[in-house]
C-alpha cells in the first residue's frame, strides 16, 4: 500500500513539472550561465562545465583550456638508509660498570623542492565530455652523512650499503636523487548531483618514468688500512597502465569551492637496475694501490607493475574574466597533494664477503625494498579559451 502511494506521488510530481515547463531541455554545450546549476529533470546529470557569456562555441579553440601548476613537494622513501650509528654508554649500578648501546638510523634528509605540471584540455560539443592531458615533472635530491670526528667517544658506524665486513668506517656520506615524470590522459564528465555538489569521474591512462640514483662514499680502517669505498647504484622504472579517479566539489559562496580528488593507477613496465662497489686499498709501505671492484648489475630489465595512488584536498575559486572582448572561465586552486608509489625502491647491491659471492647466482644479491611518497602544496591555474 505504501509503495502504491509513493508511486502516485511521484507521478503527480512528474506531471506538475511537465505542466510548469521546468523539465530539462537540452541547451547545447555552451550553456549561457556561468557556473549555475540548471533546473533539470530527475535522473539527468547536467554538465557543470564553467562557461562564460553567450557564445555559440563554433570555433575549435572555444573548446580548449590550458593549465599550469606550481608544485612544492617533499619526497620520502623507505629502505635507503645509509647505515646505523651505534653509541656505547656506561653507567654505574650497585658499584658495577654496565654497558648499553643505543642506535639511530641515518636516513637522507628529504626537503621540499619545486616542480611543475602542464595541461591542455578539449571539451567535446557532444554533451560536454572533456579530454585532458597533464604532464607532471618533479626533481629532488637528499643527502646524509657520518663523520666520527663529530661524534662522541665510543661511537661506531655500521653501513647498510658497503660490502667489506673488515672495514670500520670513520666517514661516510650518501646522495639520493629522483627524476620523476608522468603523463595522464583523462576522459571525464563534470556534472551536478545537487545545487552545491559537483562530481567528475574519469577514466584514463598514465605513462610514468621514475628514475632514482644512490651514491655512497666512505673511508674505513681495519684489515684494509685507509681504504676508500665508492658505490653507484641506480634504479629506473618506465611503464604505462590504466588509471581511474573521482573529483568531488562542494560549492560555497562567491565562487569558492572545497575540492577533493582521489585516483589510482596500475602501471605496467620494467625496472633497469645497476650497482657497483669499488674499494681502493693503498699498498703497504708505498706499494701499488689495489682496486677491488664488485659489479651487482643483474643485467636484464625486470618486468613488473607498480601501483600508484593520488589524493588531494584544497580550495578553489572560479570566475569569469574578459580578454579581447570575450569572457573566459578562470579557476585558481590551492591544494595539498599526496602521491604514493608502492614498492618503488628496487635498488640491488651486494653486501656479502667476496668468498660467498657468486656473480652467476642472483640469490647472492641483496635488494632494497620500500614505498615512496610525494606530498606537498600545489597552486593551479586553469583558463578556458
Amino acid at each position: 500500500m505504501k509503495t502504491s502511494i509513493a508511486t502516485i506521488r511521484f507521478i503527480g510530481v512528474f506531471l506538475c513539472l511537465v505542466a510548469s515547463g521546468v523539465a530539462y531541455e537540452e541547451p547545447g554545450c555552451c550553456f549561457t550561465l556561468c557556473n549555475e546549476p540548471p533546473i533539470s529533470f530527475y535522473g539527468y546529470n547536467h554538465s557543470a562545465r564553467p562557461v562564460c557569456g553567450d557564445r555559440l562555441c563554433t570555433n575549435f579553440f572555444d573548446h580548449l583550456s590550458g593549465r599550469f601548476d606550481f608544485l612544492w613537494w617533499k619526497p620520502s622513501e623507505e629502505g635507503i638508509a645509509l647505515g646505523t650509528v651505534v653509541n656505547q654508554r656506561t653507567f654505574n649500578l650497585t658499584q658495577a660498570n654496565n654497558v648499553y648501546f643505543d642506535t639511530h638510523t641515518l636516513n637522507p634528509h628529504f626537503k621540499f623542492d619545486p616542480g611543475f605540471r602542464l595541461g591542455i584540455g578539449y571539451y567535446s560539443p557532444c554533451d560536454c565530455w572533456d579530454l585532458i592531458f597533464n604532464w607532471t615533472h618533479y626533481h629532488s635530491k637528499a643527502q646524509t652523512g657520518y663523520d666520527i670526528a663529530e661524534q662522541a667517544h665510543g661511537t661506531s658506524f655500521v653501513s647498510d650499503w658497503t660490502m667489506d665486513p673488515s672495514l670500520v668506517y670513520t666517514f661516510a656520506k650518501a646522495r639520493w636523487t629522483l627524476d620523476l615524470d608522468w603523463v595522464d590522459c583523462e576522459l571525464a564528465y563534470r556534472y551536478y548531483v545537487s545545487h552545491c555538489c559537483i562530481l567528475r569521474p574519469y577514466l584514463g591512462v598514465r605513462a610514468a618514468r621514475l628514475g632514482q640514483k644512490y651514491h655512497v662514499e666512505a673511508n674505513g680502517e681495519g684489515v684494509l688500512q685507509n681504504a676508500m669505498t665508492g658505490i653507484k647504484s641506480s634504479c629506473c622504472f618506465q611503464g604505462i597502465g590504466p588509471r581511474a579517479g573521482l573529483d568531488l566539489e562542494f560549492r560555497l559562496d562567491c565562487g569558492f569551492s572545497v575540492v577533493g580528488q582521489a585516483a589510482a593507477s596500475i602501471v605496467y613496465g620494467s625496472y633497469h637496475r645497476s650497482s657497483d662497489d669499488l674499494t681502493t686499498v693503498p699498498g703497504e709501505g708505498g706499494g701499488p694501490t689495489q682496486n677491488v671492484f664488485y659489479d651487482a648489475d643483474i643485467g636484464e630489465p625486470r618486468s613488473t607493475s607498480m601501483t600508484m595512488t593520488d589524493m588531494a584536498i584544497g580550495l578553489k575559486w572560479e570566475c569569469c574574466v574578459e580578454c579581447c572582448n570575450t569572457m573566459h572561465p578562470l579557476s585558481i586552486l590551492a591544494a595539498w597533494e599526496h602521491h604514493c608509489f608502492y614498492n618503488s625502491n628496487q635498488f640491488n647491491y651486494q653486501d656479502l664477503p667476496a668468498a660467498f659471492f657468486d656473480p652467476s647466482d642472483p640469490d647472492t644479491y641483496v635488494r632494497k625494498r620500500g614505498d615512496m611518497i610525494l606530498q606537498g602544496f600545489t597552486l593551479s591555474i586553469l583558463i578556458g579559451f
